[in-house]
């Protein structure tokens, strides 16, 4: 049980991201080469309650969601179906239990896009609780 598992199972059993992705949902890095759309998602940090004379049980965690894609329309339209997907997110998956997850920043490089990939970018931050 890990916290990437539960969002593993949860970005590709999405209806409305698997529509828009087929599956290119990925930890840390993608294959430059390819088929686009796709999501990038990893752990940025990790904060860890803790309680005197006993173990802590519950935790924190910054996760960042890259929305890539050809067009702005089309990184938007990505980036809408992580929203719909991570927000407000709670429940059991890939035996994780996750207590709540919110946005806390969202960036739109969609006017700039990479050189090398000429793709466009949608960054979502979110803040997920679970218990360990």
């Amino acid at each position: 049980m890990s916290l990437e598992a539960a969002i593993q199972n949860r970005g590709t059993g999405h209806a409305g991201l698997t529509a828009l992705i087929a599956g290119r949902f990925y930890s840390d890095f993608a294959d430059q080469e390819g088929d686009t759309p796709y999501v990038v998602y990893q752990r940025i940090s990790t904060v860890r309650n803790h309680v005197f004379g006993g173990t802590a049980t519950l935790a924190t965690s910054r996760v960042q969601f890259d929305s890539m894609a050809p067009t702005k329309a089309a990184a938007m339209a990505v980036a809408a179906q992580v929203k719909d997907a991570f927000y407000r997110w709670q429940g059991t998956y890939a035996s994780q239990e996750i207590l709540d997850s919110l946005i806390e920043d969202e960036k739109d490089f969609t006017e700039m896009f990479d050189t090398e990939t000429e793709l466009r970018r949608v960054s979502q931050d979110f803040i997920i609780s679970y218990r360990e």
